[in-house]
């Protein structure tokens, strides 16, 4: 292996050495440097697709909150439900967009946009619903209502005028069409507050049997006043049909839009929303497998390549130091038993084609001249007063030649030892800045870790609070339904107050029917009195009294069924008010009812982010566990920086020990 390496120069080889351990600290830094980036590419891909999932159920919950909205101003018809569904719709449709700029997936970018053209389709049957619920409300307040009202009214001051004046039978048929009204108008109201095709027949139905019953009233009438106001009630019903018709149209496709179509919307929206999470929540654990497969490897191949560095490193430098140590000492030794005066030893490397053999070259010359200059002594000892001073000369250049040779080739090396020893501390100083950059990436990764997991708390924080809504919703919704419990158990205490008006009512008419047949055998017992003559007169008087009695009960039978009949109105009011509470409490009820439903998903959504965000965690926190591995080749690769350094090191001793025994010789040789 010393022949090898005798045929090039100990600076070649140095330099040799040095670059090709720096190479193989070149590939190990740009191979980590590799798979850092990758890594971090994947970590990107991993944030970017859980910020995309964490939009899409913002997204979902805007959506729940639209529908809410929608449900409100249907029931209130209020500016703020309206403001608040169109600032929902805003926020989809800003959110949507965004996602599609930062989406290149095709079957992502495919559901996203179907989301998107579901969300605008949404607001405008939101649009339509806004716009039928508005005609609705101007068709009963501005024709319907005033309609029904006068109309009643009219019928009304017809059956009081007809009972104050005795005119039963026409208040009685008065009485009949306005039944029939009274059934009509109550399903119209049953109708505003639960749209169904059947109450339409129904209003339909009454309002064609009031034109019959109408029309015999009309008949029976001669005055001309009571004859217009019939003629106006019968004008005012055809109105009230039409006008009911045209509003139960409006009403339906309203009913149609937010109960039947939009829903659809809606579902096909949510089911889209859960399809693109679980594809994105797969897609999450696709890149985080990834990711650690890339840690893994990473972590291999930076243990391979910086053991084989090592290996690589202490076995060159082993043999470089070798290469020129021991050569230097073999030729350290010659020239110290040829100092001795040994001239039988052996000069090796005169062979090699480096600085060793160039020195050990000019060790055989000298040995050599030695040898000659001896045989002259031996030859020519006659000689030896006069040629002292021409062999001390001849010794002192050959000291001068030997010592131009020797020096310049220990200079050499000693400075060749010195680049060594400072590049080997360059090697080392850059080992332990890899450690350090390392070090570094770990405590990043640390952080990133209790980031995430702070993320982890927040959610799970805001998992509770949804919680607490939804346990507050479900009070709601007792107290609601306990609500409805009292607001019928009041419409049947004033049902029965209405029913026992009625029978009220009906003695009433019994008394005012006994009244009547009273008068008449009063004015029977007058007419009899009179044939009688004189002897029936004290009959007649009985029998005038009797009759102003029955006059008296009459009257006053009549200011009673006057009474009832507004007692009984106002408990038909009561009641279709009472109604009409229980109706909205139970809409209430139904809506306190969709939007628990709607907490407990978002609920379980953000204790599925939260879930998510703790695997996240924990994966940040293997990457910095793995880090590690990469600072351990690091200081590997320090390490053996420190070796070439040590051998260097010994190299330069070596080279002075050997410039001193070259001064030592040369000095003997001129002293001798």
């Amino acid at each position: 292996m010393n022949a090898l390496f005798s045929r090039f120069k100990i600076g070649f080889r140095i330099y040799f050495g040095f670059a090709l351990v720096l190479g193989l600290l070149g590939i190990v830094g740009g191979y980590g440097i590799y798979e850092l980036s990758e890594t971090k590419n994947h970590f990107e891909e991993y944030g970017s697709t859980s910020a995309d999932t964490g939009r899409v159920l913002t997204i979902s919950m805007n959506f729940a909150e639209l529908r809410r909205a929608v449900l409100l101003h249907i029931s209130d018809g209020g500016a703020a439900s309206s403001s608040y569904a169109e600032h929902e719709l805003g926020l989809i449709a800003s959110g949507l967009d965004h996602m599609l700029s930062v989406t290149q997936d095709p079957a992502s970018r495919a559901r996203l946009e179907r989301m998107l053209r579901l969300a605008k389709e949404y607001g405008d049957g939101f649009a339509k619903v806004k716009r039928a619920r508005s005609t609705r409300e101007s068709l009963v307040e501005q024709k319907l209502r005033p309609a029904g009202d006068k109309l009643v009214s009219n019928l009304s001051n017809l059956i009081a005028g007809a009972t104050a004046e005795g005119e039963l039978e026409l208040a009685g048929l008065a009485g009949v069409a306005q039944e029939h009204f009274m059934y009509a108008r109550l399903s119209a109201t049953q109708f505003l507050s639960a749209p169904d095709t059947a109450l339409v027949e129904a209003v339909t139905k009454r309002i064609e049997a009031f034109k019959p019953a109408a029309e015999r009233l009309a008949a029976w009438l001669e005055e001309p006043r009571r004859q217009a106001a019939v003629k106006e009630a019968q004008e005012l019903s055809e109105v009230y049909l039409a006008t009911f018709a045209e509003m139960a149209g409006t009403a339906l496709e309203m009913n149609r839009l937010a109960f039947v179509a939009m829903p659809e919307l809606a579902a096909e929206f949510d089911g889209l929303a859960k399809e693109t999470v679980r594809m994105w929540t797969t897609t999450l654990e696709q890149t985080e497998r990834e990711t650690l497969n890339r840690i893994d490897t990473t972590i291999q191949g930076s243990m391979a390549l910086s053991a084989l560095s090592l290996i690589l490193g202490m076995a060159l430098a082993s043999l470089i130091a070798r290469s020129i140590v021991a050569p230097v000492k073999n030729m350290t030794g010659t020239m110290t038993r040829l100092a001795a005066g040994d001239r039988s030893v052996e000069v090796e490397g005169r062979t090699f084609a480096d600085e060793v053999g160039e020195m050990a070259r000019a060790v055989q010359i000298f040995k050599d001249n030695a040898i000659r200059t001896e045989a002259l002594q031996a030859e020519q000892q006659f000689q030896e007063q006069r040629s002292v001073e021409e062999r001390r000369k001849a010794m002192l250049d050959l000291a001068d030649d030997f010592e131009n040779h020797v020096n310049g080739v220990v200079t050499h090396v000693a400075t060749s030892s010195g680049d060594m020893t400072a590049t080997a501390t360059t090697m080392s100083s850059a080992a332990q800045q890899a450690t350090q950059q390392a070090n570094a990436v770990a405590n990043a990764a640390d952080h990133a870790s209790s980031n995430v997991q702070t993320v982890a708390a927040a959610a799970e924080e805001l998992a509770a609070s949804i919680a607490e809504i939804g346990r507050q919703v479900e009070q709601s919704s007792r107290t609601i339904q306990h609500a409805v419990e009292k607001a019928r158990r009041t419409n049947e205490i004033v049902g029965s107050l209405s029913d026992a008006a009625q029978k009220i009512g009906e003695v009433v008419g019994l008394i005012n029917t006994i009244a009547g047949q009273t008068n008449l055998l009063a004015l029977n017992a007058t007419i009899e009195a009179a044939r009688a003559g004189d002897a029936g007169k004290g009959f007649a008087v009985v029998a005038s009294e009797v009759k102003n009695l029955a006059n008296q009960t009459a009257k006053a039978t009549d200011d009673i069924s006057m009474q009832i009949a507004a007692v009984q109105a106002a408990t038909g009011q009561a009641v279709d008010a009472i109604q009409d509470i229980l109706h909205t409490i139970d809409e209430v009820s139904s809506t306190s009812a969709a939007i628990a439903a709607s907490v407990e998903q978002q609920q379980s959504a953000t204790g599925e982010i939260a879930r998510n965000v703790e695997q996240a965690a924990a994966g940040t926190s293997e990457v910095a566990a793995n880090i590690a591995g990469v600072t351990a080749a690091a200081d590997a690769s320090r390490a053996t920086a420190e070796q070439v350094l040590r051998e260097s090191s010994e190299l330069t001793r070596q080279s002075g020990v050997l410039r001193q025994a070259v001064d030592e010789f040369i000095t003997k040789v001129r002293v001798a």
